[in-house]
């Protein structure tokens, strides 16, 4: 018999307006037409995807308190990958490659937009890292601001 290879899964969390929302429709379309299913249960995810908001104070506390737990998430097992994108990326880039972890992307909506099948999984995307492609690692080495 054949073995089936299992699809790599992504969990999606999106936080703030509805333009935020269609901007995370936008990227899981990405996701998806590169080869990634979709899990509710984060647990199971291999790759998490965090859409932020800045717009208000409120937003960005609440941006990173998620982009935190997606970072603890992550350290539960090897080989998982979170992806920060939306506004606290545009705002807040330079301070966010500081405070995330090495494996973390940092996407920006424009540049998704402009390739969104640039998203690949890891039996599919170049150099098996199921980052999206032509997405650079960020160094840091805390999860704090």
């Amino acid at each position: 018999m054949a073995r089936t290879k299992r699809i790599p899964l992504a969990g999606v969390v999106s936080l703030g307006c509805s333009k935020n929302l269609v901007d995370t429709e936008y990227l899981v379309g990405g996701l998806g037409a590169g080869g990634w299913g979709f899990v509710p249960d984060r647990e199971r995810a291999d790759l998490l995807l965090v859409n932020t908001c800045a717009f208000i104070g409120p937003a960005v506390e609440e941006s990173h308190e998620a982009i935190a737990e997606a970072v603890r998430w992550k350290a539960g097992r090897a080989g998982r990958i979170v992806v920060v994108a939306g506004c606290m990326v545009n705002r807040f880039a330079k301070s966010l490659r500081r405070a995330t972890p090495r494996s973390t992307c940092c996407s920006r909506p424009s540049r998704s937009r402009a390739s969104p099948n640039g998203w690949r999984s890891p039996r599919r995307g170049r150099g098996g890292s199921g980052a999206p492609a032509g997405r650079s690692s960020r160094a840091g080495a805390s999860t704090g601001r």
